[in-house]
């Protein structure tokens, strides 16, 4: 009869419970982003600081934010990254900034639906709103990552294009 190997044994035990954890954690990550991807699709009630007024609207408009997720898979440890520029703009809201007038007016035609001889005059009122209050918050991805992660008892960071806060 062979002889009881305790540090093999340890180390063959530490190895499968890390496999099977990676594997939790790659299921996690994805359930995460594929949450993410559908809340910014989901139809929702918002708030505006500004006016107050109470509106029904899908965060996305071309769907470039949701095609920009995804997720890094090492060995225990996930990214979920969104690459899009203004993602970060999306989850936390922006402070007051200067936008351009001509890229609002587009969008208000094609977003919102106001007519050509309108559209200018709404894009004004749109970036005068953004110069002097910034934009509001419309969180996609903590929802998801609340909804897949225990918060007491994870520790993770969420970095989104270069803007990094952590959550305990």
């Amino acid at each position: 009869m062979a002889e009881f190997d305790e540090e093999r044994f340890k180390e063959e035990a530490q190895a499968e419970i890390e496999e099977q954890l990676d594997k939790e954690l790659d299921d996690i990550a994805d359930a995460i982003m594929a949450d993410a991807q559908k809340n910014l699709d989901k139809q929702r009630l918002w708030r505006s600081s500004y006016s107050g007024r109470v509106y029904t609207a899908a965060i996305t408009d071309t769907g470039f934010l949701a095609g920009s997720g995804r997720v890094i898979k090492e060995h225990l440890k996930k990214t979920i990254k969104f690459d899009a520029p203004y993602s970060a703009g999306v989850e936390f809201g922006t402070p007051p900034h200067m936008v351009d007038e001509e890229s609002i007016e587009t969008w208000t035609r094609r977003k919102l639906g106001v007519k050509q001889k309108n559209a200018r005059h709404v894009a004004k009122l749109i970036a005068r709103k953004i110069a002097v209050h910034g934009t509001d918050p419309k969180p996609y991805l903590r929802p998801a990552i609340d909804v897949h992660v225990n918060r007491g008892e994870i520790k993770y960071e969420v970095t989104i294009h270069g803007n990094n806060h952590k959550r305990r």
